[in-house]
């Protein structure tokens, strides 16, 4: 069995072990249930794995955290404190993946649960994305009554598809006036600016950074490498690179700017071969990695 089949089945024992336990009144009420680590004792698993269970007993309504007290049953008619989050690709990602995990520890230390929603592009569909996974989340974290949602907007499928999806699940969340707060970008395209909260890194002069230390180090003839359907915070690192190279009177022309998969071997073959660029900067450490 594959080791993230066995993580999955581990969890799954474990929550329903757990589970049936509080059902069946084996916990006090008045009193913090087992720890982390004592249950990773009791049933031979990681503490990691507990914690997962924990969450979604929490998630589930039956237990309720307590930051610096521990983690009790949830007394009947005690709501749960629900937060959601909608990535794409979560666990495979350089970026979102600690940023999730940092939001998810913010929020119980203030007692809240975070229900975190990674959910794949959807093959073909309605041109509204009425189906896409992504709006079933949504959908789900309504039912749910969360607080709020975390959302980082979708990078597929291509615009202007990719522009309603987002925008509707926008929407759907605003009917129920559910806060939200964009993660990294925003889901409108370059140069416009939603009115949603945002938090993210300021990619224009990320991208004024990069060229100078290329320009700093004697390279002059720069090239740009994204990889196609790329969001707004290409066009920002980009608009930065150009106004770095702009200060020191150089220019990046758009035959320099290459929107192509790093994978096509053969057109990147022609271009070492033709332009002999001295740096290429890349738009995000995914691109750069597949390039190398």
């Amino acid at each position: 069995m594959p080791r993230a089949a066995r993580k999955s089945a581990k969890h799954r024992a474990l929550f329903e072990s757990i589970r049936s336990e509080i059902l069946g009144g084996r916990y006090d009420p008045a009193r913090r249930i087992p720890s982390e680590e004592e249950f990773a004792r009791r049933f031979g698993v990681s503490r990691p794995t507990v914690a997962h269970a924990l969450r979604d007993l929490v998630a589930l309504g039956l237990l309720v955290r307590r930051p610096g007290s521990g983690t009790y049953l949830r007394r009947a008619g005690q709501p749960p404190k629900l937060f959601g989050l909608i990535a794409s690709g979560l666990g495979h990602t350089e970026i979102l993946d600690p940023i999730s995990t940092e939001i998810t520890r913010a929020a119980e230390n203030a007692g809240y649960t975070v229900l975190l929603g990674t959910a794949p592009p959807a093959a073909g569909g309605a041109g509204d994305g009425s189906d896409h996974p992504a709006r079933g989340l949504a959908g789900q974290f309504i039912e749910r009554g969360v607080a709020g949602v975390f959302f980082a907007p979708l990078e597929e499928p291509a615009p202007p598809q990719r522009l309603r999806i987002n925008q509707a699940i926008l929407d759907d969340l605003g009917r129920h006036s559910i806060p939200v707060v964009l993660l990294d970008r925003d889901y409108t395209e370059f140069p416009q600016r939603s009115g949603w909260d945002l938090v993210g890194i300021d990619n224009f002069a990320a991208g004024y950074v990069l060229a100078e230390h290329l320009i700093q180090a004697g390279a002059r003839d720069l090239h740009f490498l994204a990889r196609p359907n790329y969001p707004a915070t290409t066009d920002l690192r980009l608009a930065g690179c150009r106004e770095a190279l702009a200060h020191h009177d150089l220019a990046l022309p758009s035959a320099r700017v290459h929107i192509r998969e790093p994978s096509e071997v053969e057109y990147l073959k022609a271009l070492l071969a033709r332009d002999r660029p001295q740096a290429v900067i890349c738009s995000n450490d995914r691109t750069a990695a597949l390039l190398l």
